[in-house]
């Protein structure tokens, strides 16, 4: 299964809850209106897709999982973009699976960034457990 667009995703996600749309969206801490906009054609708000990414994922749906979390981390390189911090964004393989995360790390200098430069380049080569 590829990655859904978001409102698909958040249909199917709520699907494999089990939910109505009402708690569904009382779980999430918003309004019906909110929920039943996100399903039709509006994206959710950046902090919603962690919640949304969690949830897929305690359900075992990787697919659902990794177009909630790729949404937030697409968004949140959107909002960075012309700011004064450097990303790195490793992909993962197809087909593999993955576990993924999110390091922020601040850096106020020069010195500061080759060393961070360094350990990020070394921290990519380290191998996944079998």
């Amino acid at each position: 299964m590829g990655k859904k667009p978001l409102p698909a995703a958040v249909v199917a996600l709520r699907g494999k809850l089990g939910l109505s749309q009402q708690v569904f969206a009382t779980n999430l801490g918003i309004s019906i209106r909110a929920l039943a906009n996100y399903e039709k054609d509006r994206e959710p708000p950046i902090e919603l897709l962690l919640s949304l990414s969690s949830l897929a994922q305690g359900k075992g749906d990787d697919a659902l999982t990794r177009t909630f979390s790729d949404a937030f981390t697409d968004r949140l390189f959107a909002s960075l973009q012309g700011r004064r911090v450097r990303l790195l964004r490793v992909e993962q393989p197809a087909g593999k699976e993955t576990h993924s995360g999110l390091l922020l790390v601040t850096i106020s200098n020069r010195e500061q960034t080759k060393h961070a430069l360094r350990f990020f380049q070394e921290f990519a080569k380290i191998p996944e457990p079998e």
